[in-house]
């Protein structure tokens, strides 16, 4: 699974940069504002000082607002993003959205369809936008990265999952017989299949074969629809497996060194919906099982 830690750290720095510079320049402006209207006594002019005062008052509490504003944000674009689907890849949407600009039939009896084609992907890139933009995260990765609050999750865990009717059509007796399986990468490197084929001594299965997803979560939902074998973490697959929708034909699972983390920047440390989520979600974490 691809390392995004990196968005986190990012955002951190942005968040950091503008809360650093924000009184800075909120000083600086009220400085000049303060200035200016004093030279209105000579002109016969009355000086708007409340005002300024005022403006800073606004500017400090939409700062310190910013948080719930941006959660508010991403909560719509959640919404009107579930109408994209699959769109989950920048260069396919616009691929999509380009297509369906060139074939659109632009007329009055087409307005609402215009309108809608428009409110969804601007949502799909709204919410491409506040990514960069939150309180917290779960994030995966070898580290949490410097300067977070991290409560570690889970390790990660990996082993071949697949459906009991795939294993039942076609029977995994040894690590060998994945060679007679489609294999399904959550990684474009393959890193995942790579590593634990390795592990199990196996030669005769090629690691590159196979389509490639986005994600763990998508190889993993593949699987379930009978598309071939995924490359599985034991715990984000413990449900489907105790509801028999996956199985997991080996025993051996591989610990790949990275794990799961609840994070978020000491800015946002204090607050009481941070606090308490971070509290219940680390009374959540279970003990695992040894790996085989």
């Amino acid at each position: 699974m691809a390392d995004i830690s990196w968005i986190f750290a990012q955002a951190q720095e942005i968040h950091a940069f503008f809360v650093s510079i924000f009184y800075l320049i909120v000083t600086l402006l009220l400085t000049i504002g303060v200035v200016t209207e004093y030279f209105k006594f000579p002109l016969g002019g009355t000086p708007q000082f409340p005002v300024l005062v005022g403006r800073v008052l606004v500017a400090s509490i939409l700062l310190v607002a910013y948080p719930d504003i941006s959660n508010s944000i991403a909560s719509v674009a959640d919404a009107l993003a579930a109408k994209i689907g699959s769109f989950n890849d920048v260069d396919r949407v616009l691929a999509a959205a380009g297509e369906t600009l060139k074939n659109h039939s632009w007329s009055w009896t087409s307005l609402a369809d215009s309108l809608l084609w428009l409110v969804t992907y601007l949502a799909y890139f709204l919410l491409y936008v506040t990514v960069f933009f939150f309180d917290a995260a779960i994030i995966y990765g070898s580290s949490p990265g410097p300067d977070v609050h991290a409560v570690p999750l889970f390790d990660e865990h990996l082993t071949p999952v697949c459906t009991p009717e795939l294993l039942q059509k076609h029977p995994l007796a040894s690590p060998d017989d994945l060679a007679r399986h489609t294999l399904l990468h959550p990684t474009r490197d393959h890193a995942d299949w790579k590593l634990w084929l390795s592990r199990a001594g196996t030669t005769g299965v090629d690691a590159n074969a196979g389509p490639t997803f986005q994600s763990l979560d998508l190889a993993t939902s593949a699987a379930t629809q009978g598309f071939g074998v995924a490359m599985g973490d034991r715990t984000l697959v413990a449900e489907d497996v105790a509801a028999n929708r996956l199985v997991m034909p080996f025993d051996l699972v591989v610990e790949t060194g990275a794990r799961y983390y609840f994070v978020y920047p000491d800015c946002v440390a204090r607050q009481l919906k941070v606090t308490l989520f971070s509290k219940w979600i680390e009374a959540c974490r279970w003990d695992q099982p040894a790996v085989s």
